[in-house]
């Protein structure tokens, strides 16, 4: 969207976007003031064997069992080469190897992704990566290619635009219902246009209240109180109407 150029000669005060937010009741806001979002990197790996009878490990170089290593090691980059204070999740959400129960298989895919609110932090997790696949290399005798792509920057609220919406969300919802709170390590593409233009990320609250359990965004069984839809136009529509760049 942005590289068509639509918006470039647009006047643009503040842009707002809205996510829904299973943790707070419908009809609550909540917001990050500053950092809001994790920049997030993706991570390929390929790890290249030799393949043979599951009866003869011997004859092999086994890339499940390099690669079982590696995502235990992987966790230890944020509990051991980071800072308590420093925050960083790395995943791996995709391990493929194998077509058979007794087949050592001659590759595994391995696919992650990484997020982090600091790009210092950041470096010194992707070099801790790149150091122990180099290390498994040596230790199981396979071959690793490592591919990491840089993916949603780290989403950053504008604090003059901050401070007014929530001034006329406590106005319309009521002060108990705006809440404050901690960056989420989710990325948002809604990043890219906060490089551009001064605005904020709104979190609505979706949840029912008479629900014992709601699930979490991006599970298979997420659902959201449809009432959050009202709450929503209601409050965009407020804040379109009243807001003041000169404030």
């Amino acid at each position: 969207m942005l590289e068509t150029g639509f918006l470039d000669s647009e006047a643009i005060a503040a842009i707002l976007a809205g996510h829904l937010h299973p943790e707070l009741e419908v009809g609550h806001l909540g917001f990050a003031p500053a950092a809001s979002n994790a920049a997030s990197d993706t991570i390929n790996l390929r790890l290249i064997g030799r393949g043979g009878h599951g009866a003869q490990p011997q004859l092999c170089i086994d890339p499940i069992v390099a690669g079982a290593h590696l995502v235990t090691q992987l966790q230890t980059i944020i509990s051991r080469s980071l800072a308590a204070t420093d925050s960083a999740v790395l995943s791996i959400g995709r391990f493929q190897a194998g077509t058979a129960r007794n087949i050592i298989p001659r590759e595994a895919i391995l696919e992650g992704t990484l997020r982090t609110l600091d790009p210092l932090v950041r470096e010194r997790v992707l070099g801790r990566l790149e150091e122990l696949v180099k290390g498994l290399e040596t230790a199981h005798q396979v071959k690793a290619e490592l591919e990491t792509a840089v993916g949603y920057p780290l989403l950053v609220n504008h604090p003059d635009v901050v401070r007014q919406v929530k001034a006329q969300a406590e106005q319309l919802l009521g002060p108990d219902c705006v809440h404050p709170g901690l960056p989420r390590m989710g990325s948002e593409d809604f990043a890219f246009f906060l490089e551009r233009f001064p605005g904020m990320l709104l979190r609505l609250g979706c949840r029912n209240q008479e629900q014992v359990r709601t699930a979490g965004l991006h599970s298979p069984f997420f659902d959201f109180d449809e009432r959050t839809l009202s709450v929503g136009v209601r409050l965009f529509t407020h804040l379109l109407t009243t807001y003041d760049p000169r404030q």
